[in-house]
């Protein structure tokens, strides 16, 4: 059976019945409950329904501030791109 979801007052998706945020469920079911603790999880595209596991980026909290800045974005999406590069050898 699948579970009801609705948007919450902020645009996020939440279940119906517990009110958890979906993004936060499907990152803990990726990374685990233990790494997502105390952290942000950010959509890639910017769409805060597209709750697909590769679309979610587990991030500090300063980090995910830094990113969603417009005028530091550019500059930080090729930090990741850089990372996620480096880290796939």
């Amino acid at each position: 059976m699948e579970k009801k979801t609705k948007l919450n007052e902020n645009g996020y998706l939440i279940f119906e019945d517990s009110g958890k945020l979906v993004h936060r469920w499907v990152a803990e079911k990726k990374y685990g409950k233990d790494r997502i603790e105390g952290k942000q999880i950010h959509h890639v595209d910017g769409h805060k329904t597209h709750n697909h596991h590769t679309n979610l980026l587990l991030i500090d909290k300063e980090d995910h501030y830094n990113l969603t800045q417009k005028e530091n974005k550019d500059k930080f999406i090729l930090r990741i791109i850089m990372f996620l590069s480096i880290s796939s050898l």
